[in-house]
């Protein structure tokens, strides 16, 4: 399984080099982002298909540092990522909201939860919010207000959506 992981670091490292000096430019944005896409899904494959907890955790530090790196670009709130099996990417009605979240499962039965949050305000700014698992800390989560720093790691699959006061407030769906 090493020889497998040192594989999978080499290919992520090439296509992380190979595109990250014309990530900006908008002429090769979509074959970046499919290269990206594709780099992902050797992680979530590799992560999926692993006996060991070690090796998993070593495909997710691989899936965080690439969505932490294209993230950022404003392409990707448009892209779909839709060959990507292992993890739940859905919108707000109002499409201001983009979630990303997925799971990684323990041989103890465990889970750790994963995500990203991309919001669009309405002068044009995007918005990026690694969520951070801290499910096992909170107590009495269904009355707790909750930030991306003290989150109620699940797998997540729809966006409610409340106005009040000409405010609008997004809930997360389990």
């Amino acid at each position: 399984m090493n020889k497998l992981n040192s594989q999978l670091r080499y290919i992520v490292i090439l296509i992380i080099l190979f595109s990250s000096s014309a990530l900006y430019s908008k002429n090769n944005d979509l074959l970046i982002l499919k290269n990206y896409e594709d780099s992902l899904n050797i992680c979530f494959n590799s992560m999926a298909n692993s006996k060991l907890d070690k090796d998993r955790i070593d495909a997710n530090e691989n899936i965080l540092r690439i969505f932490r790196k294209i993230l950022v670009n404003k392409n990707t709130f448009d892209y779909s990522f839709d060959s990507l099996k292992y993890v739940g990417i859905f919108r707000s009605i109002d499409n201001k909201l983009k979630i990303y979240n997925w799971n990684v499962p323990y041989n103890d039965g465990s889970n750790k939860y994963f995500g990203f949050i991309q919001y669009y305000s309405k002068k044009n700014k995007q918005y990026l919010y690694e969520l951070l698992d801290n499910s096992e800390e909170i107590e009495n989560p269904e009355y707790s207000v909750l930030s991306n720093k003290n989150w109620y790691g699940a797998l997540y699959y729809s966006i409610l959506e409340n106005k009040y006061r000409g405010k609008t407030y997004y809930t997360l769906y389990k």
